[in-house]
């Protein structure tokens, strides 16, 4: 059988690109690989949630913990108790130095139970801080974190009695250690357990080594780090990945907070994971079943944190929270998942090489993608100068150990370039008149759909690593990705690609028409909506999603689960739509369809925006995106349908009156 290949392109470059396509998709086969075959969900709650619901129902903690097994909870994280704790709970005394002086006018000197066990002579400091625990093991614990933080601050007087150099304030957060008699009490009813460790920065090899060697105590897989920066990073990130590579435990972070800087650098092969809250602020039970399975199903988190609802309204919390997990795990046992303790990560390391070949496959499917499109302007010469260009340039960034790097900065090229490329070649194909039947209409939007996906793909195998897939590492330049592409359009617009000798002419003229006040409120119109867009893309403005559009969203979420995005849904392909159908009015002004040709824009700009979510499954954004496109297709299908039957109705109705 003989193939038929273009003229201007050889067939062995052909057969290399179809190598290079297929290279391409080892991450997002990966990736698939995982989000199908990993099916295990750890419910989990928190030690400290567990005592909570003790006090508030009277069992006993062994009784709960028995409870919430049957309910459906496979872990606990044991959080470290603070110095705020052990004051609760009985085990300590700590004073503020002047509020000790303040006392001692009050009652005798020996009838203080932390001062009667100082010297006599001893003169006590109003801005220090005094402790005294009776336990002699805690007190070496405390002790031995104190003086890891404080140094020669913490002055030990005798008698299991401190004095700290600290404000009273900053001791009582401040995190001391797992309680190991906490964790064997938890492990004898057969749940597992997730350390969760505070992470410092100003931790030393010793405080590290110190804190790891008291977890050797519990049988655990996972550590979870809280706080701002991941444990001794960055003076002793390599000695802790070391230790976490020696120890063979997966490090979590629990999503929507900051990750914790260092985390990714930490991470030893893919051992990673990300954890997600449901924190409880009211007694909607319906709200955060959907939140936790949603978590699973679309994001791909494997480990769900039930943070404990503690409202004066409600009176027995264990009864609550184990009818609530008992319909997150009945839920997400509806859907194929098995809800058990995680004892390895999901991921597998060894592909680094295959994930390098794979990106170096997209970037040169891409260049000549490009090629294709800009082949009057360009050469194959062109094309293949350039290649080798690049693929020098990947070499000497793998060899300073930049590579993830330099992929990053492709993937945000790509998400830039590729809505220009597909409404570039949309606007090219539109030479004959408006599409006024259904068929041709969808056949258009079709062709953005797939030639979005391309790119969707490229950044997907560009950034096609474990530290992507559980967000320990994000997909940067959001706001440059969505603004980049309006402006080049609106270049692209003002000049056309055979005229780029005129670009800074052309500008000029536009800039010179006279204003008119449609002009005015369409370019106000048209800048405000860019902005919230900007805001609104990192989640960083969360006030600004008013009430209707989240009732709209949980109404589409409800009746499609995967809810499409509303910005392609509401306004891109409608918008393509209304452009597709409405194109040969040459009566419009030259603004008013350069704004719809931008609007248009905003369906392959939020698909890409989609795709550079890497945490999410790969299939669930295909999904969430082609239902994006049919439903928005057949909604500005509707309006125009329906504006034209209002139309010709009020035509009909007007010369039947005319001929009365």
């Amino acid at each position: 059988m003989r193939f038929m290949f273009p003229r201007m392109i050889p067939p062995k470059i052909w057969i290399a690109l179809v190598v290079f396509a297929f290279i391409g998709m080892i991450p997002i086969g990966m990736k698939t690989l995982w989000d199908f075959s990993n099916k295990t969900v750890d419910v989990v709650v928190s030690s400290k949630g567990l005592f909570s619901m003790s006090r508030s129902s009277g069992y006993d903690i062994p009784a709960v913990l028995g409870g919430m097994k049957k309910s459906g909870v496979t872990s606990v994280i044991l959080q470290e108790d603070t110095l705020k704790d052990f004051i609760d709970q009985g085990l300590m005394t700590m004073i503020r130095g002047g509020d000790l002086i303040d006392s001692l006018r009050l009652i005798s000197r020996t009838s203080h139970v932390l001062v009667s066990r100082l010297p006599a002579s001893f003169v006590i400091q109003a801005p220090m801080t005094y402790l005294t625990i009776d336990d002699a093991v805690q007190f070496d614990v405390v002790r031995t974190i104190l003086e890891y933080k404080y140094g020669k601050r913490v002055k030990e007087l005798g008698f299991q009695t401190l004095e700290v150099a600290a404000p009273f304030e900053q001791l009582l957060d401040m995190p001391i250690d797992v309680n190991i008699e906490k964790g064997l009490t938890i492990q004898s009813q057969g749940l597992a357990i997730i350390p969760a460790l505070q992470a410092h920065s100003e931790f030393n090899e010793d405080q590290l080594s110190f804190k790891l060697s008291r977890l050797g105590d519990l049988d655990h897989h996972i550590i979870l780090l809280e706080g701002k920066n991941a444990l001794g990073y960055p003076q002793n990130r390599d000695y802790i990945k070391q230790r976490i590579k020696e120890l063979h435990k997966m490090l979590a972070f629990v999503e929507f907070n900051p990750v914790p800087l260092g985390f990714s650098s930490i991470l030893s092969g893919a051992n990673g994971l990300r954890v997600h809250a449901v924190t409880l602020s009211d007694r909607n039970t319906s709200k955060y079943v959907e939140q936790a399975v949603r978590a699973v199903v679309e994001r791909g988190a494997r480990v769900i944190w039930v943070q404990p609802y503690e409202g004066q309204d409600l009176i027995n919390s264990y009864s609550f929270h184990s009818r609530l997990i008992q319909r997150i795990v009945g839920s997400l046992e509806s859907r194929g998942y098995k809800v058990q303790a995680l004892s390895r990560s999901p991921f597998q390391a060894g592909y680094r090489s295959l994930l390098t070949l794979s990106g170096v496959g997209a970037l040169i499917l891409l260049a000549f993608l490009m090629w294709r499109r800009f082949r009057p302007l360009a050469g194959i010469k062109t094309l293949l100068v350039f290649t080798v260009v690049v693929l020098l340039g990947l070499v000497g960034f793998a060899l300073l150990g930049r590579l993830t790097s330099i992929f990053q900065v492709l993937a945000l090229g790509v998400a830039i370039i590729v809505p220009v490329l597909v409404m570039i070649e949309l606007d090219a194909r539109q030479k004959e008149g408006a599409l006024t039947s259904f068929k041709p209409l969808a056949r258009e939007v079709g062709l953005v759909f797939l030639g979005t996906l391309m790119g969707g793909i490229f950044i997907q195998n560009l950034m096609g690593e474990p530290v992507f897939w559980i967000g320990a590492m994000a997909f940067r330049g959001v706001k440059i990705a969505i603004l980049g592409p309006f402006i080049l359009l609106w270049l692209y617009k003002v000049a056309k690609l055979d005229q780029i000798q005129y670009v800074g002419y052309r500008v000029k003229r536009f800039m010179l028409q006279p204003i008119n006040f449609a002009m005015v409120v369409l370019g106000c119109v048209g800048l405000s909506m860019i902005a919230i867009y900007l805001v609104r893309s990192g989640n960083d403005a969360p006030v600004l999603v008013t009430g209707p559009e989240l009732w709209l969203r949980n109404m589409l979420e409800k009746i499609l689960w995967i809810r499409p995005r509303s910005k392609e849904l509401f306004i891109g392909y409608p918008a393509l739509v209304f452009w597709l159908s409405f194109k040969d009015r040459i009566t419009w002004p030259s603004w008013l369809r350069t704004t719809l040709f931008l609007l248009v824009s905003l369906a392959p700009i939020s698909m890409l925006n989609s795709f550079s979510h890497l945490h999410t499954s790969f299939w669930v954004t295909i999904t969430r995106s082609g239902l994006g496109a049919i439903l928005g297709l057949l909604l500005g299908w509707f309006i125009i349908k329906g504006g034209r039957l209002i139309l010709l109705r009020d035509i009909n109705v007007t010369v039947q009156y005319d001929h009365v």
